[in-house]
């Protein structure tokens, strides 16, 4: 898999050669011999990277080119504080003996000159977050920190060339490998054993953390909100197994590959499936006492009515009882009128007082519960863009919140968001007055070019700035997923930035798994803003043959519930429709032909509804009806079932992997 990551060199050839060569069978002395040269070759290559030096000399090593590969990224991504060394090298073979490696050249992320003062700047920022880690804090704990630290401080890089710790820690914008390897450095720092993970079939990089002599698997990368929802990080893949992600559509492969130093790594405890945070959005606010205070949104598969959406403000501690301080209700409108069934509330503590948002107002309420006080109010033009989605508190104090039209894309058919940041200084009621830009994206096979200007009320100076993104080859390969950019600063009370945000093969709503954790696929939505039900006359599902009149039923229709992640071959059985007079047995006929694939509910689009719908009607419930024509595009992996590949597959669509 390292080959993706190399510039080859003249010697490329050679080094084909050499892969195809069959080895002997080692002798005890010969083994001996090759873990010698692997030791030298480590101490080698560290103090080159030490030293900053650029040509290391290998001669007499006897070290093929896998064996090179092999060690120096086992090295480098297993001791994630080289920041400033290239994944990328370039090696040629010995003259005298052609089938090893006789030199390398080491490559740097940034000039020889300044990464002395970035190693300083690194070293306090690893050092600054770690200051905020509690003494009596369990390993389990200190990760759930880190995870959730990483979470809600970094955003990730649509240009995709932030891919280190010091990205991740200092610009706080990197990709996959940069959550990683600065989970790497964060984690060893505080002696819990961490490695990365890749998966050249997933191009993503993910983490395994040792705790109680037990391996866990940590992705800090799916769990941080997407797109860039301040103050949400969600918990689905934090200390979980290894059969828990295999389950995961976005981390099932074959070719998962542990830069462990050699450890033999599997996951197979599953301690932590009842851990208080299974289930946040919200992420979790570290207190004095040593608990852990998030609001969490009720289960949406439990959501039928629109005075259901609620959150619970909660303070737990790790495996013991959860003390609640009040609920919150709060719905976030659809574009359709509707309402979504979780609720995205998130919190921010400061001193003894938590700070949290419904879609319109912020508002602020005393720690231990009591009466909120609303802060501020979304006016009608900013209401025009949306809902509130997110809140932070800056380095100077001020509560950022964010605007969207949508907690994520709704369809396929919407590739690209606006996003709006904006800072409420909390001594005053109402912003001043700013002004909103949008920036746009522009895609090719070679680059992309984004241009954003920014207008403050203070200085009247509009900027513009153009930078051209190139795509790197680095290892690893890190663009399976895109996050929201970007957030600016400036002196004046309030400061607002849009940005335009490309979807990812993340959850676009993730779900609430209510006894243990399982891989769950996207959103729900109630179907109306009262509390009433809403009624919808459905069909018979499919085209049918009877010899009774087929009646048409009435019945309240539900779209909370998710789509399952997990596969089944199970074919929907047929299907009995009733009324007080007549029992109809129906049979299957040849469906029509395949319209649009994945449309489902035979609205012209495909979108997550198609996704919940596929799957309850595969999971038999009763309350579920499609016509033939819905079922017909709705076989849309390529085999003749419709069963829970078919719902994967259209999420595969919704999130443009197919």
């Amino acid at each position: 898999m390292h080959t993706l990551f190399h510039k080859i060199t003249a010697a490329m050839l050679s080094a084909v050669m050499l892969c195809g060569m069959t080895q002997p069978l080692l002798t005890a002395s010969a083994a001996e011999a090759e873990a010698s040269a692997e030791e030298s070759f480590r101490a080698m290559i560290y103090d080159a990277w030490e030293n900053k030096k650029t040509n290391v000399i290998l001669s007499g090593l006897k070290l093929t080119v896998d064996q090179v590969t092999e060690l120096y990224y086992d090295m480098l991504y297993t001791d994630a504080k080289w920041f400033y060394i290239s994944s990328a090298y370039r090696y040629s073979m010995d003259i005298w003996q052609r089938n090893y490696v006789g030199a390398i050249s080491i490559e740097y992320n940034y000039s020889l000159d300044a990464i002395p003062e970035m190693q300083t700047q690194f070293d306090a920022a690893v050092d600054a977050v770690l200051s905020g880690v509690q003494s009596g804090w369990t390993d389990a704990e200190k990760v759930l920190y880190l995870h959730d630290y990483l979470a809600e401080h970094c955003e990730y890089d649509l240009t995709y060339k932030n891919n280190n710790a010091y990205t991740a820690l200092i610009d706080g914008k990197t990709v996959c490998q940069g959550y990683a390897l600065a989970m790497c450095v964060l984690c060893r720092k505080l002696n819990i054993p961490c490695y990365a993970i890749t998966s050249d079939a997933l191009k993503h990089m993910w983490n395994v953390v040792q705790i109680d002599g037990k391996w866990y698997h940590c992705d800090a990368t799916y769990d941080d909100g997407a797109p860039d929802m301040l103050g949400h990080g969600t918990h689905m893949y934090l200390l979980v197994s290894d059969a828990y992600m295999q389950a995961d559509t976005y981390h099932q492969a074959d070719d998962w590959n542990y830069f462990a130093e050699n450890n033999t790594i599997t996951c197979t405890a599953d301690d932590y499936a009842q851990a208080f945070w299974v289930g946040a959005m919200d992420t979790v606010h570290p207190l004095p006492d040593g608990s852990w205070y998030y609001a969490k949104a009720v289960d949406p598969t439990t959501v039928r009515f629109a005075d259901q959406v609620t959150a619970t403000f909660s303070r737990s501690r790790l495996m013991n009882e959860t003390e609640t301080f009040g609920k919150v209700k709060a719905a976030w409108p659809t574009a359709n009128g509707n309402v979504y069934s979780i609720c995205y509330v998130s919190t921010q503590i400061s001193g003894d007082t938590v700070y949290y948002h419904d879609a319109s107002s912020i508002y602020k309420r005393p720690l231990t519960g009591g009466d909120s006080e609303k802060l501020y109010t979304l006016t009608a033009e900013e209401k025009a863009l949306g809902s509130i989605y997110g809140i932070r508190f800056d380095a100077d104090g001020n509560l950022t919140y964010q605007i969207m039209a949508a907690p994520a894309f709704a369809s396929a058919d919407q590739p690209e968001m606006d996003v709006t940041f904006r800072t409420l200084e909390l001594t005053h009621q109402q912003p001043e007055t700013t002004t909103t830009t949008t920036s746009s994206s522009t895609t090719t096979t070679t680059s992309t070019t984004t241009t954003s200007t920014t207008t403050t009320s203070k200085t009247s100076k509009t900027t513009t700035t153009t930078t051209k993104h190139t795509t790197t080859t680095t290892r690893p390969t890190t663009t399976s997923t895109s996050r929201t950019t970007s957030q600016t600063a400036s002196d004046t009370t309030v400061t607002s930035t849009t940005s335009t945000s490309r979807t990812r093969p993340v959850f676009t709503f993730p779900t609430f798994p209510t006894t243990t954790k399982r891989s769950t696929a996207t959103t729900t939505r109630t179907t109306g803003t009262t509390t009433k039900p809403v009624t919808t006359t459905t069909t018979v599902t499919t085209a049918r043959t009877t010899s009774a009149a087929t009646t048409t039923t009435t019945r309240v229709t539900v779209t909370t519930t998710p789509a399952t992640t997990s596969k089944t071959t199970t074919k929907p059985t047929t299907t009995k429709t009733t009324t007080t007079t007549t029992v109809t047995t129906t049979t299957v006929t040849t469906l029509p032909k395949q319209g649009l694939r994945g449309d489902v509910n035979l609205d012209g689009t495909v979108d997550v509804s198609d996704a919940v719908l596929l799957a309850r009607f595969v999971a038999e419930d009763p309350n579920v009806r499609i016509q033939s024509q819905g079922i017909a595009n709705g076989r849309c992996n390529g085999d003749d079932l419709l069963d829970g590949d078919d719902v994967i597959y259209i999420l595969r669509i919704i999130a443009r992997l197919v």
